[in-house]
């Protein structure tokens, strides 16, 4: 279980919308796509938009309040002159360029930072569960405030047991009130993904200036 939510490679396509609901921050709105068939990935909250193109190798930010976008590459110039074709699928397995690609959405529910929490193996349990007509692991123990000033507290995880994929977490306070709960509003494995949530109109947004557009100029 541990090395599948570490590695999200058991699912074709995943559609996902969820809430990160912190007493500290207030709540923040996502959703987000992978289909690994065709090498795409997408995540999109109010203030931002990311897509990414395994096959193109760009990664392209919209920063939805201030109307602009930018275009990178996703992996190194020297790198990407190499075979892409299992770019991807590496990418889902063992490669940062994935965490900061899907950003807080992919570190929350398709490779959670809270599997750093699971370090101490005397510190939780996990049984079998259901959970949004899944079959899930719920996961109940307690971070030490030596791991997290924020987070410590007892916790109840529950994982997709086929995937590793997190379906639901809570962390308590010393009263037993949630104080941070990320909870799925919607979630739908290996169903076919519309190609144009992948597309995004640059229409009334300004390119910004990098390194990956300079270099196309000079090449021109």
């Amino acid at each position: 279980m541990i090395s599948k939510m570490y590695n999200p490679s058991q699912f074709q396509t995943l559609k996902c919308s969820y809430e990160v609901i912190d007493n500290n921050y207030g709540v923040e709105k996502y959703q987000f796509a992978i289909d690994v068939i065709n090498e795409k990935s997408m995540i999109q909250t109010d203030s931002y938009t990311i897509i990414l193109d395994a096959k193109k190798n760009t990664k392209t930010d919209f920063y939805e309040k201030e109307k602009k976008f930018g275009v990178y590459p996703l992996i190194g110039s020297n790198e990407s002159e190499e075979d892409t074709s299992d770019l991807f699928e590496e990418i889902l397995q063992i490669s940062d360029s994935l965490e900061s690609y899907i950003s807080t959405a992919g570190l929350n529910i398709v490779r959670s930072e809270f599997i750093q929490f699971l370090v101490d193996f005397d510190s939780w349990s996990i049984e079998e569960t259901e959970f949004m007509n899944r079959k899930g692991s719920k996961i109940t123990g307690t971070i030490d405030r030596t791991q997290s000033e924020n987070l410590y507290g007892n916790f109840e995880w529950i994982v997709d047991q086929e995937t590793g994929v997190t379906l639901d977490l809570k962390v308590f306070d010393e009263a037993g009130e949630v104080k941070y709960h990320i909870q799925i509003i919607k979630i739908e494995f290996n169903e076919p993904v519309d190609p144009s949530i992948f597309e995004k109109d640059t229409t009334g947004y300004t390119e910004i200036e990098t390194m990956n557009n300079l270099y196309s100029d000079d090449q021109q």
